[in-house]
C-alpha cells in the first residue's frame, strides 16, 4: 500500500464501513473511490507549457448496479490563485464491475475523445483496492480531435483512505508513452461539494467523522466570543482581518491544497470568510449553523 508510515488500518476499516453501507456488493473493492475529492495537480508534455490546476472529482457508486459514475472538472491555477471562472478540462465516465469480477472504465471529454480501459487491482488491503492501474484498450477521436494512441492511469490510495493520488501517462501526437499529469486529492465529507464560487459547506452531523481531514479550523468571531470557547484546536482569526486581507502570507502558504474549516456564531460570518478566501489556493469549508449548531451537536 502506498502510504506514510504509521497510518492506521483501523482508520481504513472505519472509512470502508461508512462507504460500503449503501453501494452494490460487487463494488466493495472499489469503495474508497465513492465520494468527492479535491486537490491540486500539475501537467507537462512535449510541445506544451507546464501548468498547474485545481481539480474536483466526484465518484458516485450505484446501489442498484455494479457501476460507479465519474465526473472530473479542473480549473486554472496561477500562483496561489484558483480561477473557478476559468475551467481547464472536464471528463465523465463509468467504472463497471462484470460478473467475472473484471473491471472496465470508459470516459469521454469535450475535446472529442472517448477512452475505453481495462482496470487491474495491483494492490489491496482489507479487501479494498489500494492501487488501480487503468490501461486504455482503445481511444476514439472525432475528426477534429488530437491524435492520442494510449493512456495509462495509476490511482493510489493514500493515508488510510483519506486521500488518493494519481498519475496519467499518455502517448499522443507522435510522442512515446510518458507522464502528462500528476495530482493528489483529498476526500471531502459525504455530500460535501464545491460550489461555483469556490468554497464548500459541512453539516454538524458530518464534522466528527471528518474532523481529522481539515488542515486547520479557523474561528472568525470577535475576541470576546472566541474567549467564551470554540472548537478544540481552532485558531482565532477575526473576520475583519480576513476581509481587509490582513493575514500572514506564511499562514496562507501553510494552508495550500488543504480543506480549511471556518466557523462563527451562526454560519454567516464564516461564509463571508469562505467567499473572501475562495481563490487562495486552498478549499474553504463553511461550518453550517456555526458554534450554535456545534454546541447543540455535542449534547
Amino acid at each position: 500500500m502506498c502510504s506514510r508510515a504509521g497510518t492506521s488500518a483501523t482508520t481504513l476499516n472505519i472509512i470502508n464501513q461508512n462507504l460500503t453501507s449503501s453501494i452494490h456488493p460487487s463494488l466493495s473493492k472499489l469503495r474508497f473511490l465513492n465520494g468527492c475529492f479535491v486537490g491540486r495537480g500539475r501537467g507537462h508534455y512535449p510541445q506544451i507549457q507546464s501548468f498547474e490546476y485545481f481539480e474536483k472529482v466526484n465518484f458516485i457508486a450505484s446501489k442498484a448496479k455494479p457501476i460507479i459514475s465519474y465526473l472530473q472538472q479542473s480549473f486554472v491555477v496561477e500562483g496561489s490563485t484558483i480561477h473557478f471562472d476559468k475551467p481547464l478540462h472536464s471528463e465523465s465516465g463509468f467504472f463497471r464491475v462484470l460478473p467475472s469480477n473484471l473491471i472496465e472504465f470508459t470516459c469521454c471529454d469535450p475535446v472529442g475523445l472517448t477512452q475505453v480501459y481495462n482496470v487491474i487491482i495491483e494492490q489491496e488491503e482489507d479487501n479494498t483496492a489500494t492501487k488501480l492501474v487503468l490501461t486504455s484498450t482503445g481511444v476514439l477521436g472525432t475528426a477534429s480531435a488530437k491524435s492520442v494512441q494510449q493512456v495509462v492511469r495509476k490511482i493510489n490510495l493514500l493515508f488510510s483512505g483519506k486521500n488518493f493520488s494519481y498519475e496519467l501517462d499518455m502517448s499522443a501526437m507522435g510522442q512515446n508513452l510518458q507522464n502528462h499529469l500528476i495530482a493528489q486529492l483529498i476526500r471531502l465529507p459525504n455530500d460535501c461539494d464545491v460550489n461555483s464560487i469556490g468554497y464548500s459547506v459541512i453539516k454538524p452531523s458530518q464534522f466528527s467523522s471528518f474532523s481529522q481531514y481539515f488542515g486547520a479550523i479557523v474561528d472568525v468571531r470577535e475576541d470576546y466570543e472566541f474567549a467564551s470557547g470554540s472548537i478544540p484546536t481552532a485558531i482565532h482569526l477575526p473576520l475583519g482581518q480576513i476581509t481587509s486581507s490582513n493575514i500572514s502570507q506564511n499562514l496562507i502558504d501553510s494552508w495550500q491544497g488543504k480543506p480549511i474549516l471556518f466557523v462563527c456564531a451562526g454560519g454567516i460570518r464564516s461564509e463571508t470568510a469562505c467567499k473572501a478566501l475562495s481563490n487562495k489556493g486552498f478549499l474553504p469549508i463553511n461550518y453550517e449553523g456555526g458554534m450554535r449548531s456545534y454546541l447543540q451537536s455535542q449534547k
